[in-house]
């Protein structure tokens, strides 16, 4: 199964998803795909292929038509992130002192744990921008502020504690547009119920008192979701909206006996109570069923048929957040299984006698049947490749290389 180069999928595979999702297409823009249709997703720099994107299930809460304050105009739609008009054009035409932001609704709360709030931006003829987030009724004020042109932010917190963990980045996508991204963690009095807010800013001068220019800026996709990373764009109207996580399944026989499995993948690192899982693959239930932990450690889960629950954490198997890697797994019968990934030396599991499969008719892609949950893998796969041989430790460095 090779998504990168063929974009498509197998015929084998059952997709799911319970709604529509977006991605990025190989030309660099905001692409929807409809319910139950798989996303082949890009860079949105390079346009590289990424392979099939799977994720985990979030939930939008910025949503609506924004208001806009003190100065603040609509201009009109203009051309959009996604090749439509559909982007807002917002500006401030006038010496109105004070702050002039566009204002979205948030419907719900979000985790006091870990959130994320993220819009699309273009410059037209403004650079520096500030994120608002507003918990009402308390009215805790955290600013973040962005310099498109030099990647600089830093962020302001006015009412709150001091307690929080504030990161905010900023993404580049084609033809000018950026997505500003802050994620924060333990927000002072519980959680966003009030209002997230964009405007025009910098840190040296909080009036944003613009009197003399005209300041224009097109708006695209505000997004607040629980998480510890910004996933694709959740489209909302007039309410918060939910993508459910993406689902591909193999139910029929792929192979029997011994067997090595090669993928390349790229995965997001999430909370430690969540096993990200990169497959399970078994016979009539997911046997094998590796998972991907906060740290970044490969846990290998193999229920042998002769033993307990067997697993292991393999020294030195790592992966970094959101980078691809590729492993390579032989699964034996009645012999240890081994490991190698990116042409690491192998690590062989100590249960000598693993018992033996005869039938794999099983497979979960970024995600099992059974095992602690919540199970979900956000990421990417390039490719996924299983032989009907268990390969030598030698062929397995060379095929994780």
């Amino acid at each position: 199964l090779n998504f990168a180069r063929s974009r498509s999928l197998d015929p084998r595979i059952t997709f799911t998803r319970a709604s529509v999702g977006t991605y990025v297409g190989r030309d660099g823009l905001i692409k929807t795909a409809g319910e139950d249709e798989a996303r082949f997703d890009h860079d949105p720099v390079t346009l590289e292929s990424l392979g099939l994107l799977i994720e985990e299930s979030r939930t939008n809460r910025a949503y609506g038509t924004p208001s806009a304050t003190q100065g603040a105009v609509y201009l009109g739609q203009n051309n959009s992130l996604t090749g439509t008009n559909n982007a807002i054009l917002f500006g401030k035409n006038s010496p109105t002192s004070g702050q002039s932001n566009l204002n979205w609704s948030v419907s719900g709360t979000v985790s006091t744990t870990s959130f994320i709030f993220s819009v699309f931006v273009k410059e037209v003829n403004t650079s520096t921008f500030f994120l608002q987030l507003v918990n009402n009724p308390v009215n805790d004020n955290l600013y973040v502020y962005y310099n498109v042109a030099t990647g600089s932010t830093s962020f302001t917190d006015f009412s709150a504690p001091g307690n929080l963990t504030v990161t905010p980045s900023i993404e580049n996508y084609i033809d000018g547009w950026y997505r500003l991204i802050v994620r924060v963690e333990g927000f002072a009095n519980g959680t966003i119920n009030g209002s997230v807010r964009l405007g025009f800013a910098e840190p040296s001068n909080l009036s944003q008192q613009y009197t003399n220019t005209t300041h224009e800026v097109l708006v695209y996709g505000p997004q607040l979701e629980d998480g510890a990373f910004p996933t694709s764009y959740i489209p909302t109207s007039g309410a918060a909206a939910t993508r459910p996580r993406d689902n591909a399944i193999i139910n029929q026989t792929i192979a029997t006996g011994n067997i090595t499995i090669v993928g390349e993948y790229k995965m997001r690192m999430t909370a430690s109570n969540q096993w990200n899982r990169l497959f399970g693959l078994g016979e009539g239930s997911s046997d094998i069923r590796p998972f991907i932990d906060a740290n970044g450690n490969i846990i290998w889960y193999n229920y042998g048929t002769n033993s307990p629950a067997t697993d292991w954490s393999a020294l030195g198997l790592s992966v970094p957040d959101n980078s691809y890697f590729r492993f390579a797994f032989a699964a034996r019968q009645n012999v240890a299984n081994s490991v190698s990934v990116n042409g690491t030396t192998v690590d062989t599991q100590s249960n000598t006698n693993p018992g033996a499969y005869v039938n794999w008719n099983e497979l979960y892609l970024g995600d099992t049947d059974v095992g602690t949950g919540p199970r979900d893998m956000t990421g990417h796969i390039k490719e996924f490749r299983i032989y009907n041989d268990a390969f030598t430790d030698t062929q397995l460095q060379l095929l994780s290389s």
